[in-house]
């Protein structure tokens, strides 16, 4: 959520929900892709020397990784 989240937005954060069936992540802003194709684009980050930080620490790893 922190890789994909829009720094430049005052006031706001990542949300949370945690319900009985699943849980929900949810960022303010607007998609930088279309939502139809979230599943068949590479993915894209706002903030992507946070991204690559998480990537070499095995925080996160790689779409299609596994």
């Amino acid at each position: 959520m922190l890789t994909h989240q829009d720094f430049s937005l005052a006031g706001t954060g990542p949300l949370v929900e945690v319900f009985d069936d699943r849980v929900e992540f949810t960022n303010p802003g607007k998609p930088l892709i279309s939502t139809r194709r979230f599943v068949d684009l590479p993915p894209h980050s706002r903030n992507e020397h946070l991204a690559s930080l998480m990537r070499k620490a095995h925080i996160v790893e790689e779409r299609g990784s596994g």
